[in-house]
Parts: C-alpha cells; structure tokens; sequence
C-alpha cells in the first residue's frame, strides 16, 4: 500500500533568520537615505579626462582612475546608463543586492569545508553588517571592492578545493581577469593567490604527492600553463605594460618600498579588518598579530613541512596573503596623503570581510593542533574580544546621514540654484564634488540626459521614492 509521503515542513533557523532581516533593515535604511546625485569622484566619469559622453564604450572601461582600473565598476556605469539614465540610487542598491550576495557566497563556501556550523559562520559574519562599512555602501561606484572579494573567494575556493578538470580550468581562466580588472587591489589578490598556489602544488609535488597519473588528474600539465599564462598576461596587460596605457603607480613602486610611512600605512589599513577606526599604531600591530598568528601556528603544527599543510590551510593563506599584499596596494597608492586617510571606511570593508575565515581558521587550529591547547584557546578568545571590541566601538550610522544626505542634499540646492539661473558662472558645490567649475560636468550630464538632471529640469526631489513613501505616513 503506497503511503502519500507529506512534504518535510520548511525549519527557519532563528539566528539566520535574524542575521538576514539585519541585513535587510540595512538595505531599507540605504534606499532611505539614498539621494539620486553622483557624489565626489562619480562626477569624474562628466569631466573631459574620462568622459562618460565622449569615450567609446570599451575605452571607457579600461580607461584607469588614479592609480587603477575599476573596469567592472564602469561596465556597470554603462549598464546602469544604458538602461537607468545612470539612476544612482539604482546602482547604489545594486551594490548592496552585491553584498548580500558575497556574503551568501563566503558562508557557502566556508561551509562546505565543515570547519564549523552554519549558525557559527552566521555569527562570525554578524561584524560585517556594520554601519562602518557606510562608504561602500552609499557610494554607487564602490563596487569594485565587492568584485575583488566575491572574485578572490571563487578563485581560492576553486583552486585548492575543486578537482581540476575542464570545466574548472574554464572557470578558472574565467575569474582570473574578473579579478584582475576589478581594482588594483584585484591585481594584487590574483597574484598573491596563485602564487600560494603555486607553492602549493610545487611543495606537494616535490613531496611525491603528485605523480603519474594522479598528477595528470589533479594537475594537468596544460591546464597549469594555460592559468599561469593568463594569470600572467592579464595582470601584464592590467599594468599597462601590455597593449593598454601604463598606470601612473607604476613608477611608484621602487620607491615607496623603503619608505617608513608606507608600513605605518598599511598596518593601519590591515587594523580595519577588525573594526578599529582609531590611528593608532599600537592597535595596528596587534592587529598583525592577529591577522598573522593562524598561519604562523599552522607551520608550527607541520613543522615547516608546507607539502603537510590542509587544503583548508592553504586556501585560508592564500587569502590572508591577498588581503595583506591588498592593504599593501593601498598604501602603494594612498601613502603620501595624512596617515588619517589610512581609516576611510570603503578601506574598512575591502578589509573587513576576510574576518570570518580568519575566525574560522581559529576553530579549525583549535580542532588540529594535538599538543595542549591552552595558549591557543587564549589566542582565540584574544581575539575574538578583540574583534568585538574593534567593531563595537565603530558602531555608529551618522556617517551615512551626514555624507549621503545632509551633504547630498546642500548640493543638490547648489545645483538646483545655479541651474535656475542657466548655468551662466562658474560656481563649486563642495559638499558633493571636488570640481572647480561644476558647469562643463552639468552640460555633459544634459547632453547624457541623465536621471539627476532629468528630475532638476521637472523641479522634482532627488532622494529616494522609498524616503517620500516613508515620510508620507509622518503626521
């Protein structure tokens, strides 16, 4: 006798579920704040130099900003353009939408490995939900920085954890120049990658770990090429030394690597992986520490011996080793400004979202390591106070409301002003732009007709329809 099998009833895990209406009161209070008005570098893409207007599409991607190229960002420019009228709140919440998707991806791929349960991966990525995080998120051309994390992940994830067959080659060869041309710090994150790998696979193999035909399975020798040559032409052409223009950082590096105030820099920028906004470079090294001490402990547990490390171990190296030569890319490009600069908060998220592995790398030793265990679990809980510590003390969402709105909106009225009167002087708007003459940057805005000047020209608000159905309901 067939029994009718009952569907198994859907369990809503509280913690998760929690953890997600976070994130979801996060994105409601981004929309509210939201203002439809580029702001500071954005308004670099209506100057002359990187003309959304004048350049080709394909010139326009490439084209470097500063001392790097965020070609995906400006893809994303010239979508959001094509089909939005370059509607910045659109791209803004897209940006978010991005990251609650990195952070599904990093909880599914830290999963997979079995280090610790879903609801400990969902407490460790609690942190990242901070308001600290305010630049990256209210800046609609910050998605670089997601890019270069969600890429980083999927490349370390599918060398050390995914058999390499042709279909993960393909991958591979896929994500490398996504990373790559994401930002500069996507540079520096592919090259410290495979190079971990490379020592990976070159450490095992001289172990013996690898011959015959298991080497053939696990390692092509045409799959190996084929990654090395393209890891290696698209950070050669990514520089400019290949086919497009060279970037300006270039020049840079020979001399900053002996410069002192290049390493106070990046300790300060390695600090904002745990939350700390402050300058000081006491809290610095100890972040360093931290950030350092689980590789340090894997070796000690192997006894030098890499070709013994796990794959775990490896993959959680080669990231830490691309978050460190990332904060090293910053203070490359950023040094020569005030220390101070070193604790901007798009920084703090390019940094930030490494944390739950290094959480996780924490359990992982403690669950390893054979000999006594007591000065690890002090290590773990160190640092763990550490980290709460770091961000609890960031913890604040006025950031938001005074630089995506206040700010925003006295632009908007020193637009609105001058476009009244016909854009006939030159005049600033300091408060959204670092434009000496706003004027050339609004005539190419019209001639794009995009959403901002469309709405000035209807006499329409610029913030977001979701803050006016808000505060329609104020009494």
């Amino acid at each position: 006798m067939n029994q009718k099998l009952s569907p198994k009833p859907i369990q809503l895990n509280p913690l998760v579920l929690c953890f997600w209406l976070i994130y979801l009161g996060h994105f409601l209070y981004v929309w509210y704040i939201s203002v439809d008005l580029p702001y500071w570098d954005e308004w670099y893409i209506l100057t002359d130099e990187h003309s959304l207007l004048e350049l080709k599409p394909v010139e326009f991607i490439f084209k470097p900003l500063f001392e790097s190229r965020i070609s995906w960002t400006y893809l994303q420019v010239y979508i959001f353009n094509e089909l939005f009228s370059w509607n910045v709140i659109y791209q803004t919440l897209f940006n978010f939408l991005l990251f609650g998707l990195i952070i599904y991806v990093i909880i599914k791929i830290l999963h997979s490995m079995n280090i610790v349960g879903k609801s400990w991966l969902y407490v460790f990525c609690i942190p990242i939900l901070t308001p600290f995080f305010w630049e990256a998120h209210g800046w609609s051309q910050q998605s670089h920085t997601h890019f270069t994390v969600l890429f980083s992940y999927l490349l370390a994830f599918t060398l050390f954890f995914k058999k390499k067959d042709a279909g993960t080659t393909a991958a591979i060869l896929i994500i490398l120049p996504l990373l790559v041309f994401s930002w500069g710090r996507g540079a520096a994150s592919a090259l410290a990658i495979m190079l971990t790998w490379l020592m990976c696979v070159g450490f095992r193999s001289l172990a013996g770990f690898y011959r015959a035909r298991q080497a053939q399975s696990l390692f092509p020798d045409t799959s190996l090429l084929a990654i090395v040559s393209v890891s290696t032409i698209s950070l050669l052409v990514y520089f400019g030394i290949l086919v497009l223009d060279p970037l300006p950082i270039n020049a840079k590096i020979s001399e900053k690597i002996f410069d002192a105030k290049f390493y106070n820099y990046m300790i300060l920028v390695n600090s904002l992986t745990f939350g700390y906004a402050d300058h000081s470079l006491f809290n610095g090294v100890v972040a360093m520490l931290f950030f350092l001490f689980p590789p340090l402990a894997s070796l000690i547990r192997v006894k030098g011996r890499l070709d013994s490390l796990e794959r775990f171990e490896w993959f959680a190296i080669s990231l830490l080793f691309a978050w460190l030569l990332s904060s090293a890319a910053i203070a490359l490009a950023r040094s020569d400004l005030p220390l101070g600069t070193a604790k901007s908060s798009r920084y703090a998220f390019a940094m930030g979202l490494i944390l739950p592995v290094i959480l996780c790398y924490y359990v992982y030793l403690l669950k390893t390591v054979k000999i006594t265990k007591a000065w690890l679990v002090l290590a773990v809980a160190a640092c763990l106070t550490y980290t709460a510590i770091g961000y609890l003390s960031s913890l604040r969402t006025s950031d938001y409301h005074h630089f995506y709105y206040i700010r925003k909106l006295t632009g908007e009225n020193c637009i609105r002003h001058h476009f009244e009167q016909g854009l006939t002087r030159q005049f600033q708007c300091p408060t959204i732009s670092f434009l000496k003459d706003m004027r050339p940057a609004l005539v190419q805005a019209q001639d794009l007709n995009l959403s901002f000047i469309n709405k000035l020209e209807r006499g329409k608000p610029l913030n977001s329809e979701f803050r006016r159905f808000v505060d329609g309901f104020n009494l």
